[in-house]
């Protein structure tokens, strides 16, 4: 699978998971193959379906995802979309052991950076020394919150 196509399933799953936890929707191939459609925009009409359902009661329930399942995805179309869930389904420990990853490796360097700045620190330090300091640590402290909120983005 094409890297582009790979990010973007990946896209839709994340987009479409939280939807159906929301609605407490039961994680069935299903159901994953309606909320994956709805989130991707794949299908119009059945997009429309959703957005109509959702302004009118604010909820959604799991018979009528079963009902919009039948009424637009249908049996072949069930195959093809397996197919899809299956590569995604693949790609999420990767993609979390990515960015488990990343965080791990940027809290690391953090802590490089944090210590060599403690390092740097002694009584006799001037001004510009400490400015130097507060400086540094300022700009590793704003690097450490941005990899966490990535990591737990």
């Amino acid at each position: 699978m094409e890297p582009e196509l790979q990010q973007q399933s990946a896209e839709y799953m994340r987009l479409a998971v939280p939807l159906m936890t929301r609605y407490g929707i039961a994680m069935t191939p299903q159901n994953y193959a309606v909320w994956y459609e709805y989130v991707s925009g794949a299908n119009m009409q059945l997009s429309e379906t959703i957005d109509i359902d959702l302004a009118e009661h604010g909820t959604f329930t799991n018979q009528r995802t079963t009902e919009l399942y039948e009424r637009f995805l249908g049996p072949e179309k069930e195959e093809l979309n397996l197919q899809e869930q299956r590569t995604d389904l693949r790609q999420l420990p990767q993609e979390i052991q990515k960015f488990a990853q990343k965080g791990s490796t940027a809290a690391s360097q953090s802590t490089e950076q944090l210590a060599d700045a403690l390092a740097k620190l002694h009584p006799d330090m001037s001004r510009e020394q400490i400015h130097d300091v507060i400086h540094d640590v300022m700009n590793e402290t704003k690097q450490a919150m941005s990899s966490s909120q990535q990591l737990t983005e």
